[in-house]
Protein backbone atom coordinates (compact mmCIF):
# COMPACT_ATOMS: atom_id res chain seq x y z
CA UNK A 1 0.00 0.00 0.00
CA UNK A 2 2.84 2.63 1.06
CA UNK A 3 3.80 2.17 -2.58
CA UNK A 4 0.69 2.68 -4.25
CA UNK A 5 0.63 6.02 -1.56
CA UNK A 6 4.14 6.99 -3.32
CA UNK A 7 3.16 6.41 -6.74
CA UNK A 8 -0.41 8.27 -6.87
CA UNK A 9 0.91 11.28 -4.47
CA UNK A 10 -0.57 10.37 -1.19
CA UNK A 11 0.41 11.41 2.41
CA UNK A 12 0.95 8.67 4.44
CA UNK A 13 0.94 8.45 7.75
CA UNK A 14 3.27 5.33 8.78
CA UNK A 15 5.45 3.74 12.02
CA UNK A 16 8.49 5.33 12.72
CA UNK A 17 11.54 3.74 11.40
CA UNK A 18 9.97 1.67 9.45
CA UNK A 19 10.38 0.58 5.49
CA UNK A 20 7.24 2.90 4.73
CA UNK A 21 9.23 5.80 6.26
CA UNK A 22 12.17 5.41 4.56
CA UNK A 23 10.19 5.15 1.12
CA UNK A 24 8.06 8.54 1.98
CA UNK A 25 11.17 10.27 3.01
CA UNK A 26 13.21 8.91 -0.12
CA UNK A 27 9.85 10.25 -2.60
CA UNK A 28 8.10 12.91 -0.70
CA UNK A 29 10.75 14.37 1.23
CA UNK A 30 8.94 13.51 5.08
CA UNK A 31 6.57 11.21 7.03
CA UNK A 32 4.22 11.86 9.42
CA UNK A 33 5.14 8.99 11.91
CA UNK A 34 4.09 7.85 15.45
CA UNK A 35 6.53 5.79 17.61
CA UNK A 36 4.03 3.34 19.16
CA UNK A 37 1.08 1.18 17.61
CA UNK A 38 -1.70 2.48 19.96
CA UNK A 39 -4.71 4.30 19.18
CA UNK A 40 -3.99 7.48 20.76
CA UNK A 41 -0.24 7.53 18.91
CA UNK A 42 -1.67 6.72 15.68
CA UNK A 43 -4.12 9.26 16.15
CA UNK A 44 -2.06 12.30 17.20
CA UNK A 45 -0.09 11.68 14.13
CA UNK A 46 -3.19 11.78 11.89
CA UNK A 47 -3.98 15.05 13.19
CA UNK A 48 -0.54 16.15 12.72
CA UNK A 49 -1.00 15.12 8.69
CA UNK A 50 -4.31 16.74 8.66
CA UNK A 51 -3.19 20.27 9.48
CA UNK A 52 0.07 20.14 7.98
CA UNK A 53 -2.21 18.67 4.86
CA UNK A 54 -1.56 21.06 1.90
CA UNK A 55 2.17 20.98 2.79
CA UNK A 56 2.41 16.93 2.66
CA UNK A 57 0.22 17.04 -0.14
CA UNK A 58 2.25 19.33 -2.38
CA UNK A 59 5.45 17.25 -1.58
CA UNK A 60 4.14 13.91 -2.00
CA UNK A 61 2.87 15.23 -5.44
CA UNK A 62 6.41 15.80 -6.47
CA UNK A 63 7.14 12.56 -5.18
CA UNK A 64 5.15 10.93 -7.65
CA UNK A 65 6.45 12.37 -10.40
CA UNK A 66 9.86 11.05 -9.60
CA UNK A 67 8.44 7.79 -8.62
CA UNK A 68 7.00 6.96 -11.97
CA UNK A 69 10.28 8.64 -13.63
CA UNK A 70 12.55 5.73 -11.84
CA UNK A 71 9.47 2.66 -11.12
CA UNK A 72 5.96 1.81 -12.65
CA UNK A 73 4.66 0.13 -15.16
CA UNK A 74 5.68 2.80 -17.83
CA UNK A 75 9.61 1.92 -17.23
CA UNK A 76 9.05 -1.82 -17.22
CA UNK A 77 6.92 -1.71 -20.67
CA UNK A 78 9.82 0.22 -22.23
CA UNK A 79 12.40 -1.90 -20.58
CA UNK A 80 10.44 -4.96 -21.84
CA UNK A 81 10.33 -3.74 -24.99
CA UNK A 82 14.40 -2.86 -25.17
CA UNK A 83 15.32 -6.15 -24.25
CA UNK A 84 12.20 -7.87 -26.85
CA UNK A 85 13.87 -6.15 -29.94
CA UNK A 86 17.65 -6.05 -28.87
CA UNK A 87 18.64 -9.07 -31.05
CA UNK A 88 17.82 -8.06 -34.45
CA UNK A 89 17.93 -11.73 -35.69
CA UNK A 90 14.95 -13.92 -35.34
CA UNK A 91 14.67 -15.92 -32.12
CA UNK A 92 14.98 -19.47 -31.88
CA UNK A 93 12.02 -21.28 -30.61
CA UNK A 94 12.45 -23.90 -28.19
CA UNK A 95 10.64 -26.79 -28.49
CA UNK A 96 8.36 -26.42 -25.19
CA UNK A 97 7.52 -22.86 -26.52
CA UNK A 98 4.62 -23.25 -28.91
CA UNK A 99 4.83 -19.57 -30.24
CA UNK A 100 6.87 -16.96 -30.74
CA UNK A 101 5.55 -14.88 -28.30
CA UNK A 102 6.36 -17.12 -25.94
CA UNK A 103 10.05 -17.27 -27.18
CA UNK A 104 9.88 -14.09 -26.89
CA UNK A 105 8.51 -14.01 -23.32
CA UNK A 106 11.18 -16.21 -21.85
CA UNK A 107 14.15 -14.13 -23.53
CA UNK A 108 12.84 -11.33 -21.57
CA UNK A 109 11.97 -12.72 -18.37
CA UNK A 110 15.34 -14.41 -18.42
CA UNK A 111 17.24 -10.72 -19.25
CA UNK A 112 14.60 -9.21 -16.24
CA UNK A 113 15.36 -11.55 -14.09
CA UNK A 114 18.77 -13.34 -15.11
CA UNK A 115 20.55 -10.36 -16.48
CA UNK A 116 21.14 -12.25 -19.41
CA UNK A 117 19.54 -14.45 -21.83
CA UNK A 118 19.15 -17.28 -20.50
CA UNK A 119 18.80 -18.83 -17.36
CA UNK A 120 21.53 -19.21 -14.77
CA UNK A 121 22.43 -23.03 -14.40
CA UNK A 122 23.74 -24.33 -11.03
CA UNK A 123 26.78 -25.80 -10.45
CA UNK A 124 27.44 -28.93 -8.77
Amino acid sequence: MATEAVSEGIPMVVPFGSTMETLAIRYQGCATTFSSCNSDAVSCAIERAVANFEMLAKQAEAGAVDWRRNNGVGLFVDRFLKIATLNTRPLAIKPRAPSMCDAVMDKVLNRLVFGRAGPVRRHK
